[in-house]
Order: C-alpha cells, then structure tokens, then sequence
C-alpha cells in the first residue's frame, strides 16, 4: 500500500503534465507530431514545472493568507480517511501539492491560450510538412484545392476538414465544385462536371431538404498523388491558349502570358503532370 501511494503521488503532477502540453497552444501541435517516448519526456518535464509551481503557490498561501493553514488541515483529513499511511507528516505535503500540480495543469492551459494565440503554433508545427501547409492556406484563405489520386481522377474543392496538425493524417475532406480526371496517353487534366449551379439551388432552396454539408467527400490521405492550390481563371487562360496553338505544350502557352507572382495564381505540392491550368506540383507558385 505504501508504494501504491508513492506511485499515486509521482503520477498526479504528469498526468497534470500531460493535460497541460496538449492543450496549451505552445506545446500542442508540436505534441500531436511526436513520437511516444518524446510525449511521455514532455508530460515529465511539464509535470516537474507544475509541481514546482504548486510547491511555491502553496508557500505563498501558508505564509500570506489567513486560514489556509486550517483549509490544509481540513483537506488532510479526506486523504486520512482514504489511508493511514498518509498521516506520515512528510508525506502529506507532498501530496497536497501534486494535487495542486493536476489542478494547475488541467486549468493553467486556459488563460495561456488566451494570451498566445493559435495560428502561429500550428504554422510551426507544420511548416516541414507540405500538404498540411498547403491544406492549411486552403483554409485560412478560403482557396480551392485541386487533387489528383492515385486512380487519376481529379477532385478541386474547398477542404472543409480541421486544419490542426495531425501526426498520421488519415482522410481530407473536401466540397467539391468541380471534378475531371487525368487522361491516361496525356496526362491532361480534363474537368468533367461543375457543381456551381447545383450549390447555387440548394443554397436558394430549390432543392429542400438538402443541405451543402451533406455533399462533402472524405478521401484517404494515402490515395492523394498530388495536390495545388487551384485558380480557374488561369487554368481557362492557358487551355484556350494550348487549343489555340496545338503545337505548344501548356507550359510554353503559359509562359508567352508571363509568370504570375508566386501565390498569385498556383501553388502546388508533389508533381504527376505538366498541366499549367492547375500548376506544377513543384512547391511553388508558377
């Protein structure tokens, strides 16, 4: 029994630990990203922060704020009753403040977050991780994204899924406005089917009972071949530039326009063709 709750006092400030690095938005994303071991040395090192903290805390209150020292005396009762073994003087204290380190990691988190804010944190957790990135500005600035999977059939929507860093993400969902596939000889990106007009109908209530969540598409994550940031107006341009000049790849169309800034029409990840209209996947704007 005595080592049990020798154990017990050890685990109360990690698991306040724990709580505190997952939910503080410094720590959070970076945690979500790492491996087993590196979270349980955070729950540690976190845990011996809070611990200290509650050690000193409860300095302060003994030595500054009148019957605290009766509101302790009170509390060391319950943990009496729960054992004997915790009427050991030395002990006691100590477990007042491991209590003190959970209480501190489950709420400290919660004017943290407060004061440091969120999108900083999750840019640096994913600012090595190029789809997360480019699914990231997909959000932030509302920007179709089109992607090609591995079956070469082309999906171009708008990520509705979370944009907080994951460690193995699994799916994207997207809603989709327009879909194609690539042509087999060419590799050209051919658009089938526009979805605008039937969006437009439901959002007017022309189709009751429909709801534009209810069309959103969950795709495996692993099945992704390549992924931009797509811009109809350029992907127009340069095909009506090709059909114009057969001779000419996409490419040599889009060049005789001028490059845009980079941003400004394509920014892309990965690469499977050379289709101007949706951009290189190369990692940068063409």
């Amino acid at each position: 029994m005595q080592g049990l709750n020798a154990a017990l006092l050890i685990l109360l400030p990690i698991v306040g630990g724990h709580i505190f690095a997952s939910s503080w938005y410094l720590t959070k994303y970076r945690c979500q990203r790492e491996d087993g071991h590196r979270v349980y040395f955070s729950a540690i090192f976190y845990g011996l922060f809070l611990f200290l903290t509650a050690f000193f805390l409860r300095l302060i209150l003994l030595s500054q704020v009148d019957g605290y020292a009766q509101f302790e005396r009170s509390f060391i009762e319950l943990f009496v009753a729960l054992s004997e073994d915790f009427e050991n003087s030395h002990k006691t204290p100590i477990a007042i403040v491991g209590m003190y380190a959970l209480f501190l990691g489950a709420v400290l988190w919660i004017p943290l977050n407060r004061v440091v804010g969120k999108k900083q944190w999750i840019w640096a957790a994913i600012r090595s991780d190029d789809f997360e990135r480019l699914f990231y500005r997909s959000v932030m600035e509302n920007l179709p994204i089109s992607l090609t999977m591995q079956n070469g059939k082309i999906y171009i929507g708008f990520v509705t899924s979370t944009i907080e860093p994951e460690r193995d993400r699994l799916t994207l969902a997207i809603l989709p406005m327009i879909s194609g596939y690539r042509d087999k000889e060419t590799n050209r990106m051919v658009l089938t089917t526009y979805y605008d007009d039937f969006y437009a109908a439901v959002s007017s209530g022309k189709l009751p009972g429909r709801e534009m969540e209810n069309f959103e598409i969950v795709l495996l994550s692993d099945q992704i071949l390549s992924a931009n940031i797509f811009d109809i107006d350029a992907y127009e341009l340069v095909r009506s530039d090709t059909e114009s000049a057969p001779g000419e790849t996409a490419e040599e169309g889009f060049a005789e326009e001028g490059t845009p800034e980079e941003g400004e029409a394509l920014s892309t990840v990965d690469t499977r063709a050379g289709d101007a209209g949706s951009g290189d996947a190369s990692g940068r704007g063409r």
